[in-house]
């Protein structure tokens, strides 16, 4: 918007004043100009077509130019609207009451046009501004739903088709895009990969990095596979250090990462973390029980603390539940506590055996109880694996 073609709407219930104040805002090169004989009919013209600048009288019969002013700031969608507030009331308390009402600005009657002029430059800018800063966000939001919609193509569209194998999966991040991931592929015929991540950094940063991890991991698994060598989760966490470091990204972009191997004919895990903080549980018929692996964050600086590999048997009618921080983070704001790692724990033990299908329902379910909310506080991930035979 060129501020000479500025809308500009003149509301007063005199004539005279209305043809003088848009004469000489004509003479300063403004022709967009519109004119209301009073407070109603101003508004409803403001409603229909909201202008750029509003030069407001106060006095006028039907609606005043204070409840014009008051109904106009309240409003949503014509808050930002700058409005000029034309006064001959000598008042301290009727000026301060424009001000009150959401004024950006006073003219006393007689009105100098040098004044008038200056004054409507000024907020004209200022409005200018304030829609190259609308326009501007509105770009990038929908540059990031573009993004979240690239980011949710990335998740698995199926899971492994694995007879006695059981999958489930859920994500949602807080805002259009977010920083956790999950996956779950097949390596070869007999090895299946899952692994959980959240991205710590800035929300478009995070969520593009959780691109370079699973382009990476995609990558590594497709290498060994063609080299017959096995997937080693510890080696992998290893090489996609590596790979981080020499990106050169930003030091305060980081990754935590817990990633695992199920071997079909042995049921064997492999396991390794990198600095994820939420061991998964082993639930089922043999009581609960954690993964833990201890190992560094995936960053830029520089740690020699090389990751550990570990590993357990997944006996049948066991399950494996990974899940992000979100979970136990969630907040009940009028308790002024977490939802915490007891309750989740809480879940397991009281959940039916042959449900095991519906463990990620029921963990949604009670944390939106929880919270009292029906959305979340922070980008959540999960997995449910389980083996029924």
């Amino acid at each position: 918007m060129i501020s000479n073609q500025a809308k500009i709407l003149i509301i007063d219930d005199s004539r005279t004043n209305r043809i003088f104040l848009e004469k000489q805002l004509q003479k300063a090169g403004f022709s967009n100009i519109s004119q209301s004989i009073d407070g109603e009919q101003g508004l409803e013209m403001i409603a229909v077509s909201p202008p750029d600048l509003i030069i407001l009288d106060i006095v006028m019969p039907k609606i005043d130019g204070f409840e014009v002013c008051r109904r106009t700031k309240e409003n949503p969608l014509t808050k930002m609207i700058p409005i000029i507030m034309v006064t001959g009331l000598d008042d301290y308390d009727a000026k301060l009451k424009c001000l009150r009402y959401g004024a950006d600005d006073l003219l006393n009657k007689p009105v100098k046009p040098p004044e008038l002029l200056a004054r409507v430059n000024t907020l004209v800018h200022v409005k200018q501004y304030f829609d190259d800063l609308q326009r501007l966000n509105q770009q990038m939001m929908d540059n990031l739903k573009t993004a979240g919609r690239i980011q949710r193509a990335l998740l698995p569209k199926q899971f492994p088709k694995v007879n006695g194998l059981e999958f489930d999966a859920y994500y949602q991040p807080t805002e259009c895009i977010g920083g956790d991931y999950y996956n779950v592929f097949s390596v070869d015929k007999e090895n299946i990969c899952m692994y959980i991540a959240d991205v710590m950094g800035h929300q478009f940063d995070g969520a593009m990095l959780t691109v370079f991890v699973k382009e990476f991991i995609s990558g590594y698994s497709k290498r060994v596979v063609e080299m017959g060598k096995a997937f080693s989760p510890a080696e992998c966490l290893t090489e996609l250090d590596i790979a981080f470091k020499k990106e050169g990204f930003p030091a305060d972009l980081f990754v935590t990462l817990f990633i695992t191997i199920f071997n079909v004919p042995t049921s064997m895990l492999t396991f390794s973390a990198a600095g994820f903080a939420q061991p998964p549980i082993v639930y089922g018929v043999n009581g609960i029980r954690e993964l833990r692996s201890e190992g560094k964050l995936i960053m830029a600086l520089d740690c020699i603390e090389p990751f550990k590999e570990n590993k357990t048997k997944l006996q049948q009618g066991e399950g494996v539940f990974f899940y992000t921080d979100g979970i136990v983070e969630e907040f009940n704001e009028a308790n002024n506590e977490q939802f915490g790692y007891d309750r989740l724990y809480d879940i397991f033990v009281t959940l039916d055996l042959g449900n095991e299908q519906e463990l990620i329902p029921v963990v949604l379910r009670r944390l939106k109880q929880f919270s009292k909310r029906e959305s979340f506080t922070d980008d959540i991930a999960l997995i449910n694996f389980f083996r029924r035979s």
